[in-house]
């Protein structure tokens, strides 16, 4: 993330951050590369000795043999002298360079990785608090800006990444969501989600999980208003009157989209007054993260096929013969397809 923000530096930052940081990585990268150097050391020892009292007891040929084990062993003595003699873990410039040099040539796991972002919060943390914040803002847009599947929250003195609800489905989420960019209503649809979904980790209760839900199920109603050409209509209608069977691979898989709605409607606040006698229960975290990767999934199913000449989205409209998928960019393209 150094080479991504390059306001981090020795300059704006408290000058002992970056020894910190680089503590617990270089302890550990130290104590392996002194152990590897002792090891060598050693065994340089063994051999220049084996060498020394063949020279001595067999002859001269062996002398190059033991002149040579020397000079090998001198060089590793020097490289470990300076190992122990570095300044990284006191110079903060020195300590800046060998964090930056480290984070383009570590290789770790994706829960190596988590566990260092931890680590380095807790460290951050116990500098300054106001400094951790910024860390947090710093990870939290660096996932968003990558499409990363994590979000990030600070519970006190403690951080947690989970995965963000609004990307259980990434893939296809994004892909939707991509189809849509050039739409200033459905890109704030889809932000609405994001957020009110994301918010579910900064402490959920029912009112959050509500308006998790009910974001998810404004964004599957503008997908269908859009797929259709029938803006201000309903998802039921939508779904009973004008999308087409064959947007679903049965007709089951309809109706349980209809049963979603039928649930977003009847459960009082998520989009009207509901049946006040209806709910067995709050909504909860789990709720809103279940019905929110239902939307994330359905959504593929309501936001129009790809043309088959230049790639955009086709929306439902009404030909000669019926309905048919035609090109959202029409008339510039021409492109059709039928409806089954």
């Amino acid at each position: 993330m150094l080479d991504r923000y390059p306001s981090l530096s020795t300059g704006t930052l408290p000058p002992d951050l970056f020894i910190e940081l680089v503590r617990p990585i270089y302890d550990k990268a130290k104590l392996s590369e002194q152990a590897q150097l002792e090891s060598l050391i050693s065994k340089a020892e063994e051999e220049s000795s084996y060498y020394f009292s063949c020279w001595q007891a067999i002859g001269s040929e062996y002398e190059s043999e033991y002149r040579s084990k020397e000079a090998d062993l001198k060089d590793l003595r020097i490289q470990l002298a300076s190992l122990r003699a570095d300044d990284v873990l006191s110079n903060p410039d020195s300590a800046y360079t060998y964090l930056v040099d480290w984070h383009n040539n570590a290789s770790l796991t994706e829960e190596e990785t988590q566990a260092q972002i931890i680590e380095w919060f807790k460290v951050i943390d116990e500098i300054s608090s106001d400094l951790a914040n910024s860390y947090v803002g710093l990870l939290q847009n660096f996932f968003e800006t990558n499409n990363l599947r994590y979000t990030v929250k600070r519970n006190k003195v403690a951080l947690e990444i989970a995965f963000n609800p609004a990307f259980i489905a990434s893939e296809r989420f994004l892909t939707v969501k991509n189809k849509h960019c050039n739409s200033d209503h459905l890109k704030d649809l889809y932000q609405d989600f994001e957020r009110n979904s994301g918010e579910l980790y900064e402490g959920c209760n029912s009112t959050k999980a509500k308006n998790a839900i009910t974001a998810s199920s404004n964004l599957l109603e503008a997908l269908a208003n859009k797929a259709t050409g029938k803006d201000g209509e309903t998802l039921s209608t939508i779904m009973r009157t004008y999308l087409p069977n064959d947007s679903f691979p049965h007709l089951s898989a309809k109706e349980v989209l209809n049963r979603l709605y039928q649930f977003y409607c009847d459960y009082p606040g998520i989009r009207h007054g509901g049946t006040s006698t209806s709910p067995t229960r709050d909504l909860s975290e789990r709720d809103a993260i279940l019905y929110g990767s239902l939307s994330v999934l359905f959504a593929d199913y309501l936001s129009g096929c790809e043309c088959p000449i230049c790639g955009a989205n086709m929306i439902i409209k009404d030909g000669s013969t019926g309905k048919l998928w035609r090109c959202e960019r029409w008339p510039s393209c021409n492109g059709s397809k039928s409806v089954t």
